[in-house]
């Protein structure tokens, strides 16, 4: 298709406003057709620099994990695109302060939020915190994780169980996506980090499932996975189990942690990502970041 549209446009054979009936056979179009309509005027690119300026003014969006690699980030970029802010941090709070200062001095409103998730305790209060009273979210971001711990059960707590909880508090107030940050390492295993990709994926897998309840209250549900980072949490694996866990996904080249974090915020309110590939479960987007699957799932 678009080798013939291309051919088409050299031609000078499309004109503004003109619809295009495509009857498919195959992949995505069995027994249906495909229809186009060529736009008024041509398409320009915008800069990049004012592609998402301001674009989500007014939004109120609750990012979980705000004070890590790449939660800050992600805070940064929504910071940028003009939303107000709920952090929710455990350590370093000199990182969310920061943002928090950023926020208000360009008239964002912000509220930090502490809480060690894995105490039951402080993630109960949390729940409290967030009850909805009247408030709504547009967006949910859940970006919190812990790759390995001694202390029993931290890492399914952290990284599946309390951000399950806390979604399901925000849940009936919120009025537009959610996007869970997930981790290549889904895909293929990593013995010396099993126990967090056993979290991941259960926590995969029961967003996937209520994927059909979210969309029925009109939202959309994105499950994100990024390859290997240039920081974060992978840092702490062993640089020969890392290199081998490349290898096996494909990824040639570690991803900007900026530039990911900028394609996750896109991923609230954008259908498609460029340099994102995705799937779907059941009504769940599931996007690949910086590497594929040899064999389509």
């Amino acid at each position: 298709m678009p080798i013939a549209f291309s051919m088409l446009n050299e031609q000078n054979r499309l004109k503004p406003g003109m619809k295009i009936l495509s009857p498919m056979a195959g992949v995505g179009g069995n027994y249906g057709a495909f229809t186009y309509l060529v736009p008024d005027e041509k398409y320009k690119k915008p800069k990049t620099d004012y592609l998402y300026k301001n674009d989500l003014t007014g939004a109120n969006t609750l990012l979980l994990g705000a004070s890590g690699t790449l939660g800050s980030a992600i805070a940064a970029d929504l910071i940028k695109r003009g939303s107000n802010l709920v952090l929710h941090f455990n350590r370093n709070k000199s990182v969310v302060d920061a943002l928090k200062a950023e926020a208000e001095s360009q008239g964002l409103q912000v509220t930090l939020i502490q809480a060690d998730f894995n105490d039951a305790d402080e993630v109960a209060s949390m729940e409290k915190t967030l009850a909805c009273q009247g408030k709504s979210y547009q967006h949910f971001v859940n970006a919190a994780g812990v790759l390995m711990s001694l202390k029993p059960g931290k890492v399914g707590r952290v990284n599946h169980y309390a951000p399950l909880q806390i979604f399901k508090t925000i849940f009936p107030c919120l009025k537009g996506s959610a996007v869970f940050v997930g981790a290549a390492a889904e895909d293929i295993n990593v013995p010396e980090i099993h126990p967090f990709i056993s979290a991941k994926r259960s926590l995969h897998g029961v967003m996937a499932s209520m994927s059909g309840e979210i969309l029925k209250s009109k939202n959309y549900l994105v499950w994100y996975q990024p390859g290997i980072l240039n920081g974060g949490m992978l840092r702490n694996i062993d640089p020969k189990a890392l290199y081998q866990f490349a290898v096996e996904i494909g990824q040639e080249k570690p991803l900007e942690i900026d530039k990911t974090a900028e394609r996750i915020v896109s991923s609230l309110y954008i259908p498609k990502v460029e340099g994102a590939r995705h799937t779907y479960e059941n009504a769940m987007v599931v996007r690949r970041d910086g590497y594929q699957l040899e064999v389509d799932i």
